[in-house]
């Protein structure tokens, strides 16, 4: 059986196998090594994505997500942490005001795009928030209840994913 990919090119059966985690058909050149997988070169198809209806390249979209979430909370912290004077944003009200409902609408966002695991896009934020706070001002002695209480603050944007996950679904159907 032959495969042909966007350009018309055609690979035989015996050079395809298939990665599942990234859902692509990858060509082998044989010639080089079997382990060594190559990406579509000078008019070579060495690389496809699969055509099945519903089937989709996660990987670099789901970087980009992760990207958008640890940014929105590293800034929110930075803005919320400047904005009040404060060396520690959740020491100010504006942090529960304002940053907190920001990410709850940016996770229930992330959810909509992207509903496989929603949490995920609820947690990231929180983690960029913490991993400033880690560079910018160190573990501290009190790091295992901040590793707490951000957790703790993570859930209501892990709820707020959920359910956007919810409509994202009910979108698809």
């Amino acid at each position: 059986m032959q495969h042909e990919n966007a350009q018309g090119k055609t690979l035989p059966q015996k050079l395809l196998f298939r990665i599942p985690t990234c859902s692509m058909r990858i060509a082998v050149d044989l010639k080089l090594s079997l382990l060594f997988p190559i990406a579509y070169k000078r008019g070579r198809l060495i690389a496809a994505p699969c055509k099945r209806k519903g089937e989709r390249l996660t990987m670099k979209k789901d970087a980009w997500l992760y990207g958008v979430a640890v940014g929105i909370g590293i800034a929110m912290w930075i803005v919320v942490s400047l904005h009040s004077g404060r060396r520690e944003a959740w020491d100010s009200e504006w942090y529960f005001l304002i940053s907190i409902p920001v990410i709850c609408v940016v996770s229930a966002a992330l959810g909509f795009i992207e509903t496989s695991r929603p949490w995920r896009w609820g947690v990231a934020p929180l983690v960029g928030q913490f991993s400033w706070l880690l560079v910018t001002q160190g573990p501290g002695n009190l790091l295992p209840l901040g590793v707490v209480v951000f957790g703790v603050l993570s859930l209501p944007s892990v709820m707020t994913a959920k359910i956007g996950a919810y409509f994202g679904r009910r979108r698809m159907k």
